[in-house]
């Protein structure tokens, strides 16, 4: 069980079930999670970076401008880059100290943020 969720560390508590199922073994999801939590591999779910509209949105601006190399790509990205107002970009710089520390105080675990 530990080795499947090293090797893949999106594996689910109901899956782990169900392969231990699988295998004959009848384990109630508490204990898996018990057990994942001890060994420090058990972590809530993440937000992703982007949410699908946002990946969905700019992928769209991406193909309307139709870049026709890497090159062209790099320079769309950079343009759209210097579009972001400096105060967004002070304003997450600002934030980063914070959630450094929040990480480094969850020891590399789940933070609010």
């Amino acid at each position: 069980m530990l080795r499947t969720v090293r090797v893949n560390p999106q594996t689910s508590t109901k899956d782990l079930q169900h392969d231990l199922a699988a295998d004959g073994v009848t384990v109630h999801r508490s204990t898996i999670w018990r057990t994942l939590h001890k060994e420090m591999l058990y972590r809530r779910k993440r937000k992703p970076f982007l949410r699908p509209h946002h990946k969905q949105s700019c992928l769209r601006a991406v193909h309307a401008r139709k870049p026709t190399n890497l090159n062209q790509l790099e320079m769309f990205c950079k343009e759209d880059w210097s579009k972001i107002p400096s105060a967004t970009i002070q304003t997450l710089i600002r934030s980063y100290k914070k959630h450094v520390e929040a990480v480094i105080s969850a020891k590399g675990g789940s933070t609010k943020y």
